[in-house]
This record gives structure tokens, C-alpha cells and sequence, in this order.
């Protein structure tokens, strides 16, 4: 961790095998880690989220959430009260924050690549390796798919905010249709109804 004004390091936390990703809480109390080990070495493949207080680096899960491969990506939503990560598999875990309590984002099948929460934090939308795009509203957990694009690797999706016309989030997606050039991507915006 490190001081911006300062530019200073205040402190280390220690992990086995790379860092891949780490995010704080909307609050600035936590700090959570997306780590693991790709296997290339002796070590077996194997990935784990770590949540620490920000203040003194103590971590506050009692054992850490574990994968069977490294951890690509952490968020928070936007109350802090859940916690999503996915790993290289298309693993991903939805966490409460408060009793530690951890389930499947989505049902088992295709894996996910990437997830974002809606600027509310009662949203959260995952991208599957079928170029589908999912949507799950926290409190209820309800789910269903916002759209398909098939053949389409959906590499970057993030959520915009809504605007006083229609008032409903927007979601920005970066694709690359499977077996194209590298030159030959696009960004698209879908208003979630």
C-alpha cells in the first residue's frame, strides 16, 4: 500500500505466486487481492481471494477463499457488502462481506470471464466464454440474459451510469469476433430495461 501524496510505501502484504488483481471497498476500509499460481513451476496450480483492513493490513477472513486456479478479478459493489471474483476457469464466486458467506454468480455450465456491478450496487452483470451477457439482481437473486453475441470474445464490460432521460444504467462492452485480426475490434452500449 502506498501514500499518493507522499509517494511512499506504508506497508507489504505478502502472497504466494502473482498478484493478478486488487480493488478497495467503495469505503476505503477493505482491500481485496485476486492471487494464485499458474502451475509453471512446482507448485500446483491454485488461486485464492485475500480481503485485508486497509489501515494495518490485517486480513479479516479467517481462511482465505480459494480456486483451483489463479484470480483474475475482485470487485466490490457498491455498499460494500459483496465482494465477486473470477478465476481462470470461469469460476466465479459471489460473497457477503458481513458473514463470509460465498455462492456461484451464475449456474454451473460456460465459464465467466468478466463481472461488473451496476453504479447502485444492486446489479451485477457477467460475461460468459459464449459471448453471452448475464445480469443478477443481488437482493433476489434472479438471473437472466441481457443479450448473446456468439462467436464474439467479450474482452472488457463495464457499467455506466443512467441518465435523467430514460434513468436506466447502460452496460459498455469491448468485443473481438473469435479467429479475427487484433485491429478488428469494437465497443458496444446495451440500456439494461
Amino acid at each position: 500500500l502506498f501514500a499518493v501524496e507522499e509517494g511512499k510505501e506504508l506497508r507489504k502484504i505478502e502472497h504466494a505466486g502473482w498478484v493478478n488483481a486488487v480493488t478497495f471497498s467503495p469505503d476505503g476500509r477493505l482491500l481485496a487481492t485476486g492471487s494464485g499460481s499458474s502451475g509453471i513451476t512446482d507448485e500446483p496450480r491454485s488461486g485464492f481471494v485475500r480481503v485485508f483492513r486497509s489501515d494495518d493490513g490485517i486480513e479479516v477472513s479467517s481462511e482465505a477463499y480459494k480456486y483451483k486456479c489463479p484470480v483474475r478479478q475482485v470487485a466490490f459493489n457498491q455498499s460494500g457488502r459483496y465482494l465477486a471474483s473470477v478465476a481462470d476457469d470461469g469460476t466465479a464466486r459471489l460473497t457477503r462481506t458481513d458473514d463470509g458467506k460465498s455462492e456461484a454468480i451464475l449456474d454451473p455450465g460456460v465459464g465467466v470471464r468478466r463481472i461488473a456491478f451496476s453504479p447502485d450496487g444492486a446489479l451485477l452483470a457477467a460475461v460468459r466464454a459464449d459471448g453471452s451477457v448475464w445480469i443478477r439482481i443481488l437482493e433476489t437473486k434472479e438471473k437472466y440474459r441481457l443479450f448473446s453475441k456468439p462467436n464474439t470474445e467479450i474482452s472488457a464490460l463495464a457499467f455506466g451510469p443512467g441518465n435523467s432521460r430514460v434513468g436506466t444504467p447502460l452496460i459498455a462492452i469491448g468485443t473481438r469476433e473469435k479467429g479475427s485480426c487484433p485491429g478488428s475490434c469494437s465497443i458496444s452500449f446495451t440500456r439494461i430495461l
